[in-house]
């Protein structure tokens, strides 16, 4: 419990905790500030799986206002939520494995953007609907790498290669509209 063996994704709540991915022990943990305890909030110390309970290769995370934890879980290419407490989750969507799920955030509305492989997905919590913002296929070379991505405070996207227009649909950085 006390070994991380690399850190997939990091992310600190508004009251100071630290919400960390550890990948290769598939799991996610929270430190408690001041005293540094660790305690497992998804996932299994050293086993990986695709039960509610499991998680295989756990990425990006994200803790919204009610202590919600969101999770890319990439190997099982799927988005995994887990309600404050709780050591099951639910699985809000799956993707293809190409583009298998790694970074991710909320916006103010609750809708969620993901980022796996070579795309850019949102979505729509009210509709319960999947919507692919852009694709490797726009671009010529591609988005290849770790993608990153991430909201400013008026929910505009923000990815390294990629430009928000007013409705979060990208341009590239020729301009060309996706």
């Amino acid at each position: 419990m006390n070994q991380v063996c690399q850190c997939g994704g990091l992310f600190v709540d508004r009251q100071g905790f630290i919400y960390y991915s550890d990948p290769s022990n598939y799991r996610v943990v929270k430190i408690t500030p001041f005293t540094m305890m660790l305690t497992v909030v998804a996932g299994a110390n050293g086993t990986a799986g695709s039960n509610a309970n499991q998680l295989n290769n756990p990425a990006g995370i994200y803790v919204d206002s009610n202590n919600t934890l969101y999770v890319a879980d990439t190997n099982n290419n799927r988005v995994m939520m887990y309600l404050s407490g709780s050591s099951q989750g639910t699985v809000l969507f799956t993707v293809r494995s190409q583009y298998a799920p790694y970074q991710l955030t909320l916006d103010k509305s609750g809708n969620i953007y993901v980022a796996g492989g070579s795309t850019i997905y949102r979505f729509i919590r009210r509709a319960g609907f999947l919507k692919t913002i852009v694709s490797n296929t726009v671009f010529s070379g591609g988005m290849y790498g770790l993608p990153s991505i991430q909201l400013d405070t008026a929910d505009v996207l923000i990815h390294s290669t990629l430009q928000a227009t007013d409705n979060n649909d990208l341009t590239n950085e020729n301009r060309w509209k996706t």
